[in-house]
């Protein structure tokens, strides 16, 4: 399947299919390729845009490929590895302390990020740079999560093993 976006926008980013409110859930990330704008994941909540970077208001926070978190549009004060493409990343909620944590490479994970703004209702969600001039892409793809109470991997940004990717300005693909 493939969505049109907006030409011109340096961010683009997708939200799962299914919320969570409880529990410590954790879901993997395979880094495929970035485009030169960054790839950020993170948690972002029904109201948070998806034209621009996760994080950019109160309705998300994210991890950028350039080893910085946002959160509310700055910095969000916690500082892991940078990442590049071939890099595996580990992102940790805790429904039950209202945070979230990041690793890379299956490291140490960072300090956490108070997601209480994030409200009830939070999705899993992606951000991938593009260029606002030229063709580029970027791509990462979900090896694993238990973001549902099911003993196999149910978290539907698309599923584990695809790729979402974007490979040109102006197209979005998401693998049927």
């Amino acid at each position: 399947t493939r969505a049109g976006i907006p030409f011109g926008h340096s961010w683009d980013s997708a939200r799962g299919d299914t919320s969570q409110t409880k529990g410590v859930r954790t879901v993997m990330f395979h880094v495929n390729e970035i485009g030169p704008t960054g790839i950020a994941i993170g948690l972002a909540n029904g109201a948070a845009p998806l034209t621009n970077y996760i994080g950019a208001d109160n309705n998300g926070v994210q991890y950028w490929n350039i080893g910085q978190t946002r959160k509310n549009g700055t910095w969000a004060g916690v500082q892991p590895p940078s990442f590049t493409t071939g890099d595996t990343i580990g992102m940790r909620a805790d429904f039950n302390a209202h945070t979230v944590a990041f690793n890379k490479g299956g490291g140490a994970w960072s300090s956490t990020i108070d997601i209480t703004s994030l409200g009830t209702d939070v999705f899993v969600a992606v951000s991938l740079g593009s260029s606002t001039t030229g063709q580029a892409a970027a791509s990462i793809t979900i090896t694993s999560d238990d973001w549902n109470d099911y003993p196999w991997t149910t978290l539907n940004i698309v599923a584990v093993g695809d790729s979402m990717t974007n490979p040109v300005p102006g197209l979005r693909t998401f693998p049927a």
